[in-house]
């Protein structure tokens, strides 16, 4: 398991969509980190939605009542970096396709 754990902390990780299973990856995601470089991104969160619902609070725990109106990649990233301040998160409020494929080309 630790092996797998150094894996993982060594790679950028891409997570689409912060539905229900999104907010529960990208917790376990932001929870592995314990020795975080502070000027990389680890993980990328995409989401095309662009605002929170009442109705997504009762599955998707990263947003609050106070999230309400925001953009759904950006409050799930700021929820999970709280609960792990090494983990640095980039959020990307857009739809993940070809139009836009060049933000997530590491060159």
């Amino acid at each position: 398991m630790e092996k797998i754990i150094n894996e993982l902390q060594n790679q950028k990780k891409l997570l689409s969509g912060t539905g229900a299973a999104g907010c529960e990856m990208l917790k376990n995601l932001s929870l592995l980190w314990i020795d975080s470089k502070k000027d990389i991104h680890h993980i990328m969160v995409v989401h095309f939605d662009k605002i929170i619902e009442l109705l997504n609070l009762n599955k998707q725990f990263l947003f609050l009542k106070n999230s309400l109106g925001k953009f759904k990649a950006e409050e799930a990233a700021i929820s999970a970096e709280n609960m792990n301040k090494e983990v640095k998160i980039l959020p990307i409020p857009e739809k993940f396709g070809k139009e836009n494929d060049k933000i997530f080309n590491n060159k």
